[in-house]
Order: structure tokens, then sequence, then C-alpha cells
């Protein structure tokens, strides 16, 4: 009987669900944590896609890719009006009310001096770049690097103003670099080659030069006793 009513209420929840078209987060991509959930059809399988994941507070469809949003806060997610009209954004705000707080900044381990950054540049792919993971202000570009050297899904560090982003690339093309508009926020870009435990190099970009990335620590092989 239970299973029935929780049940009965997603659907409920699923169809009253309100879709606004016409309009970006009012964040941007510091709206918070973008997770690809899929390519869909319609912005009724992007919301129902979003109510199936724990994490997600707004759906948020473009180019038929559907991406769930855990925002940093509600009003960085509020819906603002877009003059973008190359490519069609709809947005469902499936979970409101509840203000989130950032978790406590992770102490930066020792790296190697940085190589790169790109300044005054975006990613080709836009927000369809890959997964974008909000951890707050940075003193740096370096420390920005750092902290995706720490995250194993993390190829590229992007900084707006002060803030930085962990981005996984879904493919090498859409993480690509290209000359930013002019903006306020001095957009900026550093490309990271970790190694993992068996001694494997992992970068994006395989064939470019180390002059243009940021090193993260070499991580010992694994050896028996």
């Amino acid at each position: 009987m239970n299973l029935v009513k929780s049940s009965s209420n997603y659907l409920q929840n699923c169809k009253n669900t309100k879709i606004e078209e016409n309009v970006t987060l009012k964040g941007g991509i510091g709206a918070g944590t973008f997770r690809k959930l899929g390519k869909v059809t319609s912005m009724v399988s992007c919301i129902d896609l979003g109510w199936k994941t724990a994490t997600c507070d707004v759906a948020f469809l473009s180019a038929a890719k559907c991406y769930g949003v855990e925002c940093v806060s509600d009003d960085e997610c509020k819906a603002t009006a877009t003059d973008t009209s190359d490519i069609k954004v709809l947005i469902a705000h499936v979970r409101t009310g509840h203000k989130k707080v950032s978790a406590p900044p992770v102490e930066m381990a020792e790296v190697n001096k940085l190589k790169k950054i790109f300044k005054e540049v975006t990613l080709k792919g836009g927000i369809n770049a890959g997964t974008y993971k909000d951890v707050g202000s940075v003193k740096s570009m370096e420390e920005c690097s750092g902290k995706c050297c720490e995250f194993a899904a993390c190829d590229l560090a992007f900084m707006l103003s002060s803030r930085c982003y962990l981005v996984g690339c879904s493919e090498g093309k859409n993480c690509q670099i290209q000359k930013a508009k002019p903006s306020p926020y001095h957009p900026s870009v550093t490309y990271i080659e970790r190694w993992n435990k068996e001694g494997v190099k992992h970068s994006v970009f395989l064939g470019d030069s180390a002059e243009t990335k940021f090193a993260c620590p070499a991580v010992k092989p694994l050896t028996k006793r």
C-alpha cells in the first residue's frame, strides 16, 4: 500500500513540475554541479530522470542533453531570462527550498610548479563540455589545479573570477579552448596530467606538450611486499 502511495506521489510531482523556456540559471555554470543524465527526446523525460536522481535540484535540457544540477544555493539556481537564441534551453526546478552548505575546503597536496594558464578563454563545448563541480573560491589557479588533481574525474581546472570549477570532459573536442567574449569574470583554464597507481599517465589531450599542462604529483606504483 505504501509503495502504491509513494509511486502515486512521484507521478504527481513529475506531472506538476513547471517547465520554463527561454531562461537559464542565475549563477550560470556557477549555479552548482552539472551532471549529464543522458540524451532525451523531451523535457518530460529529463524531469523524470531528475526526480530519479537524489542529487538533482534542477533538470536542465540543452541540445537534447539532460543535466541534473545540484545547486550551491536556491538563489543561484533561480531562473533568469536569456537572450540566447541559437540553442533552446529548458529548465525545471525539481527540488527547492533547501539551502546547500559547501563542504569545508580540503588542504591542497603539494604540487609541482604551474606550467601554463590559458587566460580569457572558454571551452568550445560550453555547458555541454562535461561535468562541472563547483569547489568554491580559491586564491589562485595553482590552488584550483591542485584541487583538480585531488578529484579523480577532473580533466581541467576552470576559473571564473576567484571561483574554481573541476571539469570532467565528456569528449576531448568539447574541452578545447576558444577565445572568450570580454567579461568581468576573466575565465581561465588549466589542463592537468596525472599518473595512476600503475604509473599510467592520464590527460585529456595526450599529444600536447607537457609545458601546456599542470603536472599532478606522481603516484608511486603498487609494489608487492
